[in-house]
């Protein structure tokens, strides 16, 4: 994220104009006043809140300051909010008869071309260019959520009509100016298909000199529909529920004696194995139960939670076995939660991991959970990144001298591992990453040719969402069910668009807000400025 002092000049200097983020440098051409700031912040929070009668409550007060966009603006809110969707766009629609200045209005009237999908008619209301200050040229200043909300509109706008090009190019500005701002998040949705689609694109380019290893076939003659026996019958209850366990039974089970614990649990990595045949039936004959069959996943979470470095070796054991096996067990936890166990027992472990990853015949995503797990070190460690960076070169470089043996190289996890090195900002790995491309052992469509990777790496500005949050095992089971698809029950398509999405981002009265205790100190100040509330309004 943009510091306020740091930089922040050279950026303006870049777009041609300035940014601010208080909220009253408007208020005079808005007539604004003291009394109004405070029914603006009012009426922000019932609208967002949908309080009883707050269209009325609008109305009403629309009347009484008819000069002021903010209020038809809220009511534009409110009705799209309540569902009435004809009745917002026919409000909006009345904010540009009466204040055809007002960049709200413009925004939304183009929203809803958006969610209507006539976007040749969105450059007719924010212009050909495309950009804020064509638009307003006799302006030098804008707010900062105009400027957020007029590129995360260009952003929906390019990627839908596939300029993908122009949409990275109003991202990246928006990455600039503030990075964690809730615009840039939403702007990033908007592009993520299109940049989903321009991958496939240089896979399906890529795909004939894409290397990939075949793993080993899992051991037939040890297939078995026996249950195993444990030292403690408590186990059995991981058998019988799924991630929405009672987190009493965790805890019972976490109480038990650690030693013989672990033994159990270690038998549950050995049953995955024996009865996959077993359980890999039941799917074809739909007896399938979801809550019966993660119980795998319950024990590397457990594993996680006692710390059992000891398991390391098993945990390896397990991963080391065929693509199909793997993903019939983990599916997407391959991808999140094996790394983060991974990291909690191997962490100290470096070597074993090493060797892991250059073994032969190991799936692909196997690998990279281990990658992803050593790349965590140094985030949770930095005094440690000498050594990661050092760990991935000794990969890389026996990758490189052995770049001949087909059970051994695979492009795709080189891929990824260079994508570590992006996130790592790792440029004296450069050289090597140049080595690899020229000989061909990188997969382009994971992480880019050497010039975006050496663009990225130089330029990029260093971030810590890559950081994983080291959750307790409780807390671990309330992330899946509250953010995964499959068990949020408020879900909602990653390309929605409503009005919701443009317009409470208005100018509020800043000086005033902090009187107010309807915001949460670590919510985003309702100013538009994109800081949580309590660096800004919440400051004051």
């Amino acid at each position: 994220m943009m510091d306020n002092t740091e930089n922040k000049s050279n950026y303006y200097k870049m777009f041609g104009y300035e940014i601010t983020d208080e909220a009253d440098f408007m208020d005079k051409k808005l007539g604004i006043t003291p009394q109004i700031k405070v029914l603006i912040l009012d009426l922000y929070y019932d609208v967002q809140n949908k309080k009883r009668g707050v269209i009325n409550t609008l109305l009403k007060t629309i009347k009484k300051y008819p000069q002021v966009p903010q209020f038809k603006n809220y009511l534009t809110v409110a009705y799209s909010l309540s569902g009435n969707t004809e009745k917002a766009f026919e409000c909006n629609n009345w904010i540009l008869r009466e204040h055809p200045d007002y960049f709200f209005g413009r925004v939304n009237l183009a929203a809803q071309y958006f969610e209507q999908k006539e976007y040749h008619k969105i450059p007719d209301v924010m212009g050909d260019c495309m950009e804020i200050h064509a638009l307003y040229p006799e302006r030098k200043v804008f707010h900062v959520s105009e400027v957020m909300a007029f590129n995360k509109l260009a952003v929906a706008y390019f990627s839908a009509v596939g300029n993908l090009e122009a949409a990275e190019s109003r991202f990246e500005m928006m990455e600039k100016i503030n990075a964690e701002h809730p615009d840039t998040h939403k702007a990033h949705k908007y592009l993520l298909p299109e940049r989903m689609k321009n991958a496939i694109a240089r896979k399906e380019e890529k795909e004939r000199t894409r290397k990939k290893v075949k793993t080993k076939t899992y051991d037939q003659s040890i297939q078995t529909s026996e249950e195993p026996e444990f030292n403690h019958p408590e186990i059995r209850q991981l058998y019988k529920n799924g991630m929405r366990i009672d987190h009493k039974v965790i805890k019972e089970i976490l109480g038990l004696p650690r030693t013989s614990l672990i033994d159990d649990l270690e038998i549950i990595l050995e049953d995955v194995v024996r009865r996959y045949e077993y359980f890999e039936n039941k799917i074809d004959e739909g007896k399938w139960v979801e809550e019966e069959q993660t119980f795998l996943i319950h024990a590397f979470f457990l594993l996680s939670d006692l710390n059992a470095t000891e398991s390391l070796d098993n945990v390896l054991t397990l991963l080391r076995q065929d693509e199909k096996l793997l993903e019939f067990w983990f599916g997407d936890y391959l991808n999140y939660e094996v790394s983060r166990t991974i990291y909690q027992l191997g962490k100290n472990q470096l070597e074993k991991l090493k060797q892991f990853v250059l073994g032969p015949n190991v799936y692909t995503y196997a690998k990279s959970a281990i990658i992803t797990s050593v790349e965590q070190i140094s985030y949770h460690d930095p005094e440690r990144t000498p050594e990661v960076v050092g760990w991935i070169k000794e990969v890389l470089t026996f990758l490189l001298d052995n770049r001949d043996n087909e059970n051994l190289i695979d492009s795709d996890f080189i891929g990824f591992t260079i994508g570590c090195i992006i996130n790592l900002k790792a440029k004296e790995l450069l050289p090597l990453v140049n080595t690899l491309f020229e000989h061909e052992l990188v997969s382009v469509d994971i992480c880019g040719d050497f010039n975006d990777v050496e663009n990225v790496i130089i330029n990029q500005q260093e971030r810590d969402y890559y950081k994983f949050n080291l959750f307790n095992i409780y807390d671990r089971y309330t992330h899946i069910l509250t953010t995964w698809a499959g068990y949020k029950t408020d879900e909602k398509d990653i390309g929605s668009s409503n009005f919701n999405n443009y317009d409470l981002t208005d100018y509020q009265p800043k000086d005033l807000i902090s009187s107010v205790s309807k915001t949460g100190r670590n919510n985003p100040c309702p100013c538009g400025s994109g800081k949580k509330y309590k660096k800004c309004c919440g400051s004051k």
